[in-house]
């Protein structure tokens, strides 16, 4: 099996997030090659340790060795569960009676005064004036400094100095994916706008992946938000979950995006509603922004494209639970590990992806069977004697470093010499063949963009027409051969002032054996050559409707989603 480029997007999700490494783990037994990451709070820091080269299973494992109350950075030991123990004793003395007002109220928060002077003298009123004056309980300095020594696993002091610095690790998207070679995003909410801001070596290339990524997981009130340029910087799950559009761009979509999506439910149905009771305020905050949460997710998974791999997690695994047991941690790694295997056992385009054996078959499948529109191509040019062939070639990798091809054709007909390929007598020859064997197909290419000298391989028909985004006319006196580039807009004349903003999407490439000086597709007037304007017409309209074509095959391929068996 040949690995198929894909990306992974994984949503917020606090603790729960930890289920991400035991899905990464059966997508890598899968067979899928995750050359990008995103993701939003939680779902951001699996992104980032997937990025930097951890496994599924490594993952799990540091996460493990994780003292998560650490990352609280508290002033005070146990201040959380200490503010907790506050409003369970505030419950119990019955200052949450709404019933209660006058003296009685009076006398219950003197009795609230008194239990905090004898327990917890002066932790209420520090938490409550930090709250205020910050905007967060806890700052992420600890948190900071545990991605920063995860990055420091995998990225040497020779590799990146400023990441080992002691006035503070810094590592900015662009060295990131120098060394790592891995697109990462990150999501992070704007606070004062509530907008989504994405930060990645394309949108931010100097931003800190380290602060980034610890203001994408700044749950609301929990911890301070960040500061950064014009931005007031919070939760990313705020504004977007499950950002799998960040891999939607022009240059993205022709490699498929699975996104990892947390869903909670409850695995006990409660058919008698109990009456509502008052709840700690910290849990209350919880379940209110775990409702807003869990609503946008479920929202954008069903509008937002790619291929959605559900995790069904329970609702008690809470989101928050800084003081998870290991076994609590093992349970959600399992349950990620088993949600994620029923899936890809399932999924018909993960079942697809097994199949693909070379370059060809991946690029076959991500812009679709185009064989049969260069045999129309062929039949509709004036019919010649000489041998012509034809390929389609596209780019398979968001960096472009080759073009492969994905669709070829000839006119080159069997049958004239089918004795003499299968039998030493042809008079005893049996063999026939079938009519979809009839014209031989020429070999498949590889054509690298990038020269050996790094430079760009302009040496090349093909890649030059991909590269200069305009058709490229090569002669001799063998062989005549016209390379038309596939823009996302048609290439013509009132449209060639726009050519720096078009995307190539393939390139057709048609030769005819014969030469330059007897080539029906050729102008030759006073020693200029040029291609004559019936071919250039027609190769024009061809790359229009291969294009329309390879829309039309990425939106079926995405929508297979919603036929996998794994829904039914």
């Amino acid at each position: 099996m040949k690995k198929i480029n894909c990306y992974a997007v994984f949503e917020g999700g606090g603790i729960k997030g930890v289920a991400f490494a035991g899905a990464l783990q059966k997508a890598e037994e899968a067979g899928l090659n995750f050359i990008g990451y995103a993701g939003a709070s939680a779902g951001a820091i699996i992104a980032f340790l997937a990025a930097l080269g951890y496994s599924g299973y490594d993952i799990y494992k540091i996460i493990n060795k994780v003292d998560f109350k650490s990352l609280l950075n508290e002033p005070t030991p146990d201040e959380l569960k200490n503010l907790n123990s506050i409003l369970k004793k505030a419950k119990e003395i019955g200052w949450f009676n709404e019933k209660w007002w006058g003296c009685k109220k009076i006398l219950h928060a003197i009795k609230l005064k008194n239990h905090l002077e004898k327990s917890h003298n002066g932790l209420l009123p520090n938490a409550i004036k930090r709250l205020i004056t910050n905007n967060g309980l806890y700052n992420k300095d600890n948190l900071i400094d545990i991605l920063a020594n995860f990055a420091r696993e995998k990225i040497t002091i020779t590799q990146l100095p400023k990441l080992y610095s002691p006035n503070g690790a810094y590592l900015s998207f662009k060295d990131f994916n120098e060394i790592t070679n891995i697109d990462l995003k990150i999501i992070s909410t704007d606070t004062l706008t509530g907008r989504a801001i994405e930060f990645s070596v394309d949108s931010s290339p100097d931003a800190c992946v380290l602060t980034t990524i610890s203001a994408s997981a700044s749950y609301p009130l929990i911890f301070e938000p960040t500061s950064y340029q014009h931005y007031v910087l919070a939760d990313g799950g705020l504004s977007c979950n499950l950002p799998t559009y960040l891999f939607h761009k022009d240059n993205y979509r022709k490699l498929p995006i699975f996104s990892f999506d947390l869903i909670t439910t409850n695995r006990i149905e409660n058919k008698h509603p109990q009456t509502p009771s008052f709840e700690s305020f910290t849990s209350h905050l919880k379940n209110l922004v775990n409702s807003s949460l869990d609503a946008s997710t479920n929202i954008i998974s069903e509008v937002v494209g790619g291929v959605s791999v559900p995790l069904t997690i329970p609702q008690s695994s809470g989101t928050l639970n800084f003081a998870i047991s290991k076994v609590g941690l093992y349970e959600l790694y399992s349950l990620g590990r088993y949600e994620a295997n029923k899936f890809f056992k399932t999924d018909i385009i993960t079942g697809i992806l097994r199949e693909t054996r070379t370059e060809h078959d991946i690029a076959k499948l991500l812009f679709g069977k185009m064989d049969s529109i260069l045999t129309f191509l062929i039949n509709f040019l004036p019919k010649s004697d000489k041998i012509i062939k034809a390929w389609i070639y596209t780019n398979i990798d968001v960096r472009e470093q080759q073009v492969v091809s994905f669709a070829k054709d000839s006119n080159i007909n069997l049958s004239f010499d089918t004795y003499n390929i299968f039998s030493d007598d042809p008079k005893k020859s049996i063999y026939k063949i079938p009519f979809k064997s009839k014209y031989l197909a020429p070999a498949d290419h590889i054509f690298p963009l990038i020269n050996q000298n790094g430079q760009l391989n302009q040496d090349n028909d093909c890649t030059a027409a991909w590269l200069e985004k305009k058709p490229t006319l090569s002669y001799n006196d063998e062989k005549v051969r016209i390379c038309y580039p596939v823009l996302d807009l048609d290439l013509r004349a009132e449209v060639v002032n726009t050519i720096e903003k078009q995307n190539v999407m393939a390139v057709i490439c048609i030769s005819m054996e014969t030469g330059y000086n007897n080539c029906p597709w050729l102008n030759i007037s006073q020693g200029n050559i040029d291609i004559t304007d019936f071919m250039f017409e027609t190769l024009s309209r061809t790359s229009i409707i291969v294009r329309n074509m390879i829309y039309g095959h990425q939106a079926n391929f995405y929508d297979l989603r919603r036929t996998s068996d794994y829904d039914q």
